[in-house]
């Protein structure tokens, strides 16, 4: 009914599922009709809950709901009602009612079935459960054997099964490498006096560590990212502090990539504003989300930090984080921080990772309600964008200065199926669809809409003399037009985001470094000239700091991360090398590719990093 099972293992598995139902069933009629009943109606209930979250869950992240995601159960349960459609719901409804019309009619001739029929229905029905799972239990090695190949692959599972089994794999050698590194990042936390092993010493990866202008190596054992500002140079001479200081404006809008914006001539009709509005700035051709999850790239973005977690952030967990991100290191110089959304602040706990980086004034869908919001005015999610930022602007203009805000819209999100009441689409989009990819180009469409009133809004405001934009955006999504078939390219697609810095005296260009999330928080504070000791692992795409060199990005997925340094990607896809196999290296679950076949840097540097900024984010978050 849902889709899942696309492989002869999930119809093993979804087996294993349906026999396992049905000897709990039968054993509870011998006990009881009302515990049958009962336990018909919550069972039921409960897998259709947990199919319909990971029925949206896979198509967002390629992966299922398991134990490492308990923690984002509220926050899962609350985004639910956002996913109930009708063609899911009815099937649904049909489903549920023909159990509970089978438990009437058992009810009405239950007296007629002896106990022995139920325990003999329980017996065969456990019978077919164990042979189906220990099918199942074999599709590693059948599959190595038939398709020559080993690759995991969530189309052999069954969701509720899947979910049920994260509670009881224990691998051992996981299990001592997790303690292993948490006893060091525990030590790093509480300022214990040791050494760190070998292998997370930061001269394995030193290659990889830009160099940074102004700035020297701290070269601190357990803070390997630590730069300082040098004293007495000429640089030092060049800094000279705006007065009174620039206003900033992050604009971070939800899942808008860059393929459908301004650098593809393809879509051109689908960002026009963004496109008129980068001829007033600088736009970075080659700029990358480092994350599928928005809060995961806020820390990217805020903090120049990597939330490295595969499935729920770092922030779900903890009571925040403890590093020197770019709010609080702004507030330290009298700016007031705050954020702006239109859905609630407790969504992913930001409610107390905000303010831990920084952030002093968090202002959400529950304060739009308190300034007399309507939520019967909602589009999709929550506050449409266009009184997201018809809102933003009037409170910053009307606000303490200087400020720096960061304004996260909303509505263009999965599933993307909106009825939007206050905008006339271009006949091309007007029309209804059902695939996904189709609203989700709509969804662009108007977000894109409600940024051009912002922008004609903010041009004729006290702002514009003294405030500096940042717009980007969050994350992508894995829906692609139906003519790109390349992994490669999909996975590009997926990562890459516009960036567009628009301020008084920044002139316009268009900039083919390529960089992430991470050089957002070292390149404001190099425009704002705040020099600070930090540990970003990006660096300054414009102002005074402005860094050309090249810097690791990497691109974390739920199941898989890639990698790009300089003309090098190393990216979890089958196709990597199909047209060139020039320069071609395997790394773990990725293939290494670089322009002329010679890798700027030793591969094992790439996975060296990695562990470190596991062990130091663990040692950053509170309460870990």
């Amino acid at each position: 009914m849902l889709g899942y099972v696309e492989d002869s293992f999930a119809v093993f598995d979804a087996l294993s599922f349906s026999c396992l139902l049905l000897a709990t069933f039968a054993v509870s009629a011998v006990f009881s009709k009302w515990l049958m009943f009962s336990s018909v109606l919550i069972i039921t209930a409960l897998s259709s809950c947990l199919l319909l979250i990971n029925h949206e869950y896979f198509l967002m992240y390629e992966s299922y709901i398991s134990k490492s995601t308990l923690p984002l159960l509220n926050d899962l349960l609350y985004a639910l009602k956002h996913f109930i459609t009708g063609s899911i719901l009815v099937p649904l409804l049909l489903s549920v009612a023909f159990i509970v019309g089978l438990i009437f009619v058992f009810r009405k001739h239950s007296a007629d079935l002896p106990k022995l029929l139920s325990l003999g229905v329980a017996f065969t029905a456990l019978l077919l459960y164990f042979g189906s799972a220990n099918i199942h239990a074999q599709r590693y090695e059948i599959q190595r054997l038939l398709l020559k190949g080993d690759k995991y692959d969530f189309k052999f599972e069954n969701p509720v099964l899947y979910f049920a089994r994260s509670f009881f794999e224990f691998d051992e050698a996981v299990l001592k490498r997790n303690a292993y590194r948490n006893s060091f990042s525990s030590g790093i936390k509480n300022e214990a006096k040791f050494n760190l092993p070998e292998e997370f010493h930061y001269k394995n990866f030193k290659s990889l560590i830009p160099k940074y202008t102004g700035y020297h190596h701290a070269e601190l054992e357990r803070e390997a990212f630590k730069f300082l500002p040098n004293i007495g140079e000429d640089y030092q001479s060049d800094i000279k502090l705006t007065a009174p200081p620039m206003n900033v404006i992050l604009i971070v809008l939800e899942s808008l990539r860059s393929y459908e914006t301004i650098s593809s001539e393809k879509h051109d009709s689908l960002t026009p504003n963004l496109n008129k509005m980068a001829k007033k700035g600088v736009y970075f051709k080659n700029f990358y989300s480092t994350n599928r999850v928005t809060v995961k790239s806020e820390t990217a973005m805020l903090c120049g930090l990597l939330d490295t977690q595969k499935d729920a952030p770092l922030s779900v967990f903890h009571e925040g984080l403890d590093a020197q991100c770019l709010p609080k290191i702004l507030a330290s110089h009298g700016y007031h921080t705050q954020w702006i959304h239109g859905y609630t602040t407790e969504f992913f706990n930001r409610g107390k990772f905000l303010p831990s980086v920084g952030v002093k004034e968090l202002y959400g869908i529950e304060s739009f309600e308190t300034d007399g919001y309507d939520i019967e005015q909602n589009i999709g999610w929550g506050v449409p964008d266009t009184q997201l930022f018809e809102k933003a602007l009037t409170k910053l203009e009307q606000g303490k200065t200087p400020f720096f805000a960061e304004v996260l819209t909303l509505t263009n999100h999965q599933p993307f199926d909106w009825d939007y009441y206050d905008i006339e689409f271009p006949d091309e989009l007007a029309k209804p669809s059902k695939d996904v990819y189709e609203n989700y180009k709509k969804g662009i469409y108007y977000t894109d809409y409600a940024l051009g009133q912002f922008w004609e809004k903010f041009q004729s405001s006290d702002l514009r003399e003294n405030t500096i934009l940042v717009i980007t955006a969050d994350h992508g999504v894995p829906f692609f037009p139906s003519d790109m078939h390349s992994g490669r390219k999909q996975f590009d697609t997926l990562f890459k985001m516009p960036l567009l810095i628009i301020g008084p005296e920044i002139e316009a260009a268009t900039d083919n470094i390529r960089s992430s999330h991470l050089d957002i928080a070292p390149t404001i504070l190099s425009l704002l000239n705040i020099r600070e000791p930090v540990s970003f692992l990006g660096r300054p795409l414009l102002g005074n700091g402005r860094e050309e060199t090249d810097r690791p990005i990497f691109l974390y997925n739920m199941k898989n991360y890639g990698f790009l340094y300089g003309d090098m990607s190393c990216l979890p896809v089958d196709d990597m090398c199909e047209v060139n196999q020039q320069g071609c290296f395997p790394l773990d679950d990725k293939t290494c590719q670089a322009k002329g076949g010679a890798l700027p840097v030793d591969l094992e540097a790439i996975p060296a990093m990695k562990s470190y900024i596991d062990l130091l984010m663990m040692a950053r978050y509170k309460n870990f």
